[in-house]
């Protein structure tokens, strides 16, 4: 999973270049323009590219909004990891780059276990479970350090690890539920792009607390170590808020069964 900084540069800077920029301003308003444009011409064809009857579906909408919530959350994790193992603890890019390597293998030993967990607890049940442990891991990592080591952040990182797979493949087993194989590729593409405007979304709202709360539009690929480290820490903290409202998205929204136990779910998703 990854957020595609790039195309949403201009999003996630908007808290220190300021919303009504002229750097800002132009895209936010061509973006609302653009989505506006999209509704009409959806609602008037006579085979629209995407129908809305779809989100009646609470499966596939609740599929959407977990992928939104997964991507603020969990996918805003490499971003800050990154500015915490080069801009505070100033290690290099190969350093930084292992530092991440248990949260990848904990990431594959959590999918191992998905589908025994769908069989307990069913779907709603497992991405509540995945969002649960992102909650845990991300307090953990609130009481990061600028005097740390990449050790404090194993056990944060092991557990969001093991949330993000349980999450991630079983959002889409509850958005293809209820729905008709002729448009599964269609609910597959929502929620992914669900998950690629939580990503841009939710790095600006992160942004824009952190500069409210610290009371300065500084970017924090500036700020000397301490302040940096807490902003850091302000981060996961929202993120930690994010991952909660995951939790009643998926008790709340997703109307899932457990899954039949003979049954043996497979879900190859590409990244």
């Amino acid at each position: 999973m990854k957020i595609d900084f790039f195309r949403s540069n201009y999003l996630i800077q908007s808290p220190v270049e300021g919303w009504f920029s002229a750097s800002t301003l132009p895209y936010v308003l061509l973006g609302a323009a653009l989505f506006i444009a999209f509704i009409i011409i959806e609602r008037r064809t006579k085979e629209p590219l995407i129908s809305f009857g779809l989100f009646r579906n609470r499966n596939l909408t609740g599929a959407a909004l977990t992928a939104f919530l997964l991507s603020a959350s969990f996918g805003s994790l490499y971003y800050f990891l990154t500015l915490y193992t080069q801009g505070v603890l100033h290690y290099s890019a190969i350093q930084s780059g292992l530092s991440f390597l248990p949260l990848t293998l904990s990431a594959l030993l959590g999918a191992r276990f998905i589908n025994r967990i769908l069989t307990r607890i069913g779907v709603a049940g497992t991405i509540a479970a995945g969002m649960g442990l992102g909650t845990i891991g991300f307090l953990l990592l609130t009481r990061l350090s600028e005097t740390g080591t990449a050790w404090g952040i194993i056990p944060g990182t092991v557990i969001i690890g093991l949330g993000q797979a349980l999450v991630f493949t079983t959002m889409f087993i509850a958005g293809s539920t209820g729905v008709d194989p002729k448009v599964q590729g269609v609910a597959s593409a929502l929620i992914l792009t669900g998950q690629q405007i939580g990503g841009a979304v939710g790095l600006a709202v992160i942004m824009a607390m952190i500069s409210a709360g610290m009371g300065t539009n500084e970017s924090l690929e500036t700020m000397m170590a301490t302040e940096l480290n807490q902003a850091i820490r302000t981060a996961f903290q929202i993120a930690a808020v994010t991952t909660v409202l995951g939790i009643v998205v998926a008790f709340l929204v997703l109307k899932q069964p457990k899954a039949s136990k003979n049954a043996d779910t497979e879900v190859t998703i590409s990244h």
